[in-house]
C-alpha cells in the first residue's frame, strides 16, 4: 500500500514538472503572439496608407482604369472610368462581357480573355458612340512573385495625347486623301451611287448621271427604286439591301435586265457593301453598277456557239462535278445513250453505267478529283455504258479537267466502240480465214521498199522461196539469188515493166532451195506511188506452182501417148477400110459391073445374082458398121455405158469364141460422154489385144471400183 502511495506521488511530481514547462512554452508563445501582433498592426497601417493614397491616386490622375480579376469581373474602377463606360458601385463583382460596351465594334470581353490565355498587353484605339477616339491597353495585374491575379484596363484620350500641329497636319492629309479617292471615283467609268440608311440616294457619280441619261437634281435625296419607272424596283435586290446594314454583309453580281426608257435593253450587274464614314455615326452603302450588256451578249453568242460545236461534234461529250453530277452534255450524248437533256442535267453519272461498275467508279471518281490528270484513251480499259433501255455497250473514254468558277470539272469524251468491236471482230475473222486461206493455199506476202531495197515478208514467203522459219525481211539483192539463173533476165523485166507503169507485176519463175532442189512460184504484185507517181514500194503474193507445174507436164505427156495412139488407131482403121472394106465394095463393084455387062438370060439367074449382090453389099455394110462402132458405138448414148460394155463383151466372145464375163459394180448413173466412150476404147482395146496376144479362153472384165470413182468424181 505504502509502495503504491509513493508511486503515486512520484507520478504527480512528474506531472507538476511537465504543466511547469508547458507554462513556460505558453508564455513563450505569448510573448511571440505579441510581438506579430504589433508587426501586424504597423503593416495594417502601412495599408490603409497605401490604400488611401493608392484611391486618391486614381480620383487624382483622372483616366479612366478598370481592375478585373482572374475571372474577367470587375474588381474596382476609377470615377472616370465608370462615367466613360457607364459603370456603377453595383457593377462590382459582374463579368466584364455582362456590361454593354460603349465603344463601336469593339467587344472588351474578347480582348480581356485574349489577354489571361496568352499573357500579354492588348492596344487598340476604339472609338466610342459619341465619336471620340481612345487608347486602349490591357496588361496583366501581376503579384510581386509575377503570379497573374487579374488584368488591368486603362483608356487615354488620344486628343489629349496628340500634338494640334500633328491633328492638323492628320486632317489635312485626310481631306487630301478624300480629294483624291474623290478623283479616283470620278474616274472610275462604272456608275457608283452612295445610299444612306433608308436608301436614299447621297451621292453619285459623273458616270452614273452620264450612263442612265439623268439629273443630278432628280437623283440625289431619291429613294432609289423610285426611280425612274421603278427599273430598280426588283424584290430580290430590296431584300439584299434592306438586310446589308444590319446584318454588316455584302453582296456580288446581283444581275439586273430592264429596258431603260432612254437607253433601251441594259444588263447590269450590281455589287454593294457596307461603308462607315467618321464624321457620321450612320453606316452607308456603296452601291457599283457595271454595264454588263455587251458581255453578256458575248457570254451567249460564246454558248450559243460552244453548244453548236459540241452538238456538232461527232464524239459524245459529257461534264461532271465532283460530285458525280451531269452539268453539261451534248447531242451525241443523247443519242448514244437514249436520255433526253432534261433527263440527264442534275443526274449522278452512274446512271449511265451497269450497276456492276457504280460503286467502284465512285471510288474511281473520289480518287480523280483528289488528282486530276489527263487520262487518254486507248489504256485497254473495259469500260462500258448503259442505254435507257438497258443495253450495254462497250466505250471509250478520252478524260481530262478544266477550272471553272464553280471547282473543278471533269470532261468526258465518250466513243461508243459497238461498230469498232464488229469492225475488229470482222478483221479477226478475216485474218483467221486469211491464215487459213494462206495455209492452204501456200500463199506468201511480200513488200518491196524501192528506195531501200528491203523485202519484208510473211514467214510462209521465206518458206517458200527455202528460207530458214522466222525469216521476216531480206535484201533485194539476196531475194534474187534464190530465183533460177535462167529465170533472173525474165523478172527483171517483169518488174521494169510494172515500174514503168506498162502492167501489174505477173510472172511464173523457178526458185532453187539452199538444198538444190527447184520449186515453181507464181508471184503477183502491185505498185503503190507518191502524189507526183513515183514509185515507193510493191506488194505482192507469192504461191507455190509446182504440183501444178508437174501435173502439167503429167498432161502433157499423157496428150503426147493419146496422140500417138490416136495416130496408131487411125492407122489401125485406115487399114481395116483399106484391107477389108475396101476390098470387098471393089468385088461387089466388079461383080455388079459384070452383071450388067452380061446379064442372065432367065429371071432365075438375074434374081440369083442380085441375091449374091445383095448378101456380100450387106456383109460390107457389116464391117463398115463394126469399124464405126470401134471408133464410137451410138448404144453409149442410148443404152449408157454399162449395157454397152456388157453387149460388146458378148459380140466379143461370139465372134472370137471367148468367155467373157462382165461384172459390174456400183457404177455412177450418169458419166459425161467422152469419160464414158474413153472407157469404152480401153475397154475394147483391151479385149483386142487380148484376143491378138493372150490365147485366153475365159475373160473377166471388171472395173476397179476406187479408181472409177475417182474417174467419175472428177
Amino acid at each position: 500500500m505504502n509502495e503504491e502511495v509513493v508511486s503515486g506521488n512520484e507520478e504527480l511530481q512528474s506531472t507538476n514538472e511537465e504543466l511547469e514547462t508547458a507554462k513556460e512554452e505558453l508564455e513563450s508563445s505569448n510573448e511571440e503572439l505579441n510581438t506579430l501582433n504589433e508587426e501586424l498592426q504597423t503593416r495594417n497601417a502601412e495599408l490603409s496608407q497605401l490604400s488611401d493614397d493608392l484611391g486618391n491616386l486614381l480620383i487624382g490622375v483622372n483616366i479612366p482604369i478598370v481592375f478585373l480579376d482572374t475571372e474577367l469581373r470587375i474588381r474596382r474602377f476609377t470615377p472616370v472610368a465608370g462615367k466613360v463606360l457607364n459603370l456603377i458601385a453595383a457593377d462590382v463583382g459582374r463579368p466584364l462581357a455582362d456590361i454593354a460596351s460603349t465603344f463601336r465594334a469593339t467587344n472588351l470581353g474578347e480582348l480581356a480573355a485574349q489577354v489571361t490565355e496568352h499573357d500579354q498587353v492588348v492596344e487598340r484605339e476604339v472609338r466610342d458612340r459619341g465619336g471620340r477616339w481612345w487608347g486602349l491597353r490591357m496588361r496583366p495585374y501581376k503579384t510581386v512573385g509575377q503570379k497573374m491575379r487579374g488584368i488591368l484596363m486603362v483608356l487615354l484620350d488620344i486628343m489629349v495625347l496628340l500634338d494640334i500641329d500633328v491633328v492638323k497636319r492628320s486632317l489635312d492629309e485626310t481631306r487630301d486623301a478624300r480629294d483624291f479617292a474623290e478623283a479616283i471615283v470620278e474616274t472610275v467609268r462604272e456608275p457608283l451611287v452612295v445610299l444612306d440608311p433608308e436608301l436614299r440616294i447621297v451621292k453619285a457619280t459623273q458616270s452614273f448621271y452620264e450612263t442612265f441619261r439623268v439629273s443630278q437634281q432628280d437623283t440625289n435625296g431619291k429613294v432609289l427604286f423610285n426611280l425612274g419607272d421603278g427599273q430598280w424596283d426588283v424584290p430580290r435586290l430590296r431584300e439584299l439591301l434592306e438586310h446589308l446594314l444590319p446584318l454588316n454583309s455584302r453582296f456580288e453580281d446581283f444581275e439586273v435586265q430592264h429596258n431603260f426608257p432612254s437607253i433601251g435593253y441594259k444588263c447590269m450587274v450590281l455589287n454593294a457593301r457596307q461603308i462607315h464614314r467618321t464624321s457620321s455615326s450612320a453606316p452607308m452603302i456603296l452601291l457599283a453598277i457595271e454595264d454588263a450588256t455587251d458581255r453578256k451578249r458575248a457570254d451567249e453568242d460564246r454558248v450559243r456557239h460552244d453548244s453548236a460545236i459540241r452538238d456538232a461534234a461527232s464524239q459524245a461529250i459529257l461534264s461532271a462535278g465532283p460530285d458525280g453530277k451531269v452539268v453539261m452534255i451534248n447531242r451525241m450524248v443523247e443519242m448514244m445513250f437514249g436520255y433526253g437533256r432534261d433527263e440527264l442535267l442534275g443526274q449522278p453519272v452512274e446512271m449511265l453505267l451497269p450497276e456492276s461498275f457504280h460503286e467502284a467508279h465512285v471510288a474511281h471518281r473520289a480518287e480523280y478529283f483528289a488528282a486530276p490528270r489527263h487520262r487518254p484513251r486507248g489504256l485497254a480499259l473495259n469500260l462500258k455504258g448503259r442505254r435507257k433501255d438497258g443495253t450495254e455497250f462497250p466505250v471509250e473514254i478520252d478524260l481530262n479537267h478544266i477550272e471553272t468558277n464553280e471547282g473543278t470539272r471533269a470532261i468526258a469524251l465518250i466513243t461508243d466502240l459497238t461498230e469498232r468491236k464488229q469492225a475488229s471482230d470482222a478483221i479477226r475473222d478475216s485474218q483467221a480465214q486469211l491464215a487459213v486461206a494462206r495455209e492452204i493455199a501456200g500463199l506468201g506476202f511480200w513488200d518491196w521498199d524501192i528506195q531501200t531495197g528491203e523485202i519484208r515478208c510473211s514467214e510462209e514467203w521465206g518458206l517458200l522461196h527455202g528460207l530458214a522459219p522466222g525469216t521476216m525481211s531480206i535484201s533485194l539483192d539476196e531475194g534474187v539469188k534464190l530465183i533460177h539463173p535462167d529465170d533472173r533476165e525474165g523478172i527483171r523485166n517483169e518488174f521494169n515493166q510494172t515500174l514503168q507503169g506498162v502492167k501489174p507485176y505477173e510472172a511464173e519463175f523457178r526458185v532453187v532451195w539452199p538444198d538444190g532442189t527447184i520449186h515453181w512460184l507464181m508471184a503477183r504484185g502491185r505498185m503503190v506511188s507518191d502524189l507526183e507517181g513515183e514509185p515507193l514500194r510493191m506488194l505482192g503474193a507469192s504461191m507455190d506452182i509446182t504440183k501444178m507445174k508437174l501435173a502439167e507436164y503429167d498432161r502433157r505427156a499423157v496428150a503426147s501417148r493419146l496422140a500417138a495412139a490416136q495416130a496408131d488407131e487411125r492407122r489401125r482403121i485406115s487399114q481395116e477400110l483399106h484391107d477389108d472394106l475396101t476390098q470387098r465394095l471393089a468385088g461387089v463393084a466388079m461383080d455388079l459391073g459384070r452383071f450388067m455387062a452380061n446379064p442372065p438370060a432367065s429371071s432365075r439367074g438375074i434374081k440369083k445374082g442380085l441375091l449374091s449382090l445383095q448378101t456380100r453389099a450387106v456383109k460390107a455394110a457389116e464391117v463398115a458398121r463394126h469399124i464405126a462402132y470401134q471408133l464410137h458405138p451410138s448404144e453409149l448414148e442410148d443404152l449408157g455405158f454399162e449395157t454397152s460394155v456388157k453387149a460388146h463383151c458378148e459380140d466379143f466372145g461370139k465372134q472370137e469364141r471367148i468367155a467373157v464375163k462382165f461384172t459390174a459394180r456400183k457404177l455412177p448413173l450418169e458419166i459425161k460422154r467422152e469419160i464414158a466412150a474413153g472407157l469404152y476404147r480401153i475397154v475394147q482395146e483391151s479385149l483386142r489385144n487380148i484376143a491378138k496376144h493372150a490365147n485366153a479362153s475365159r475373160v473377166w472384165v471388171v472395173p476397179p471400183q476406187l479408181e472409177m470413182e475417182k474417174v467419175f468424181n472428177r
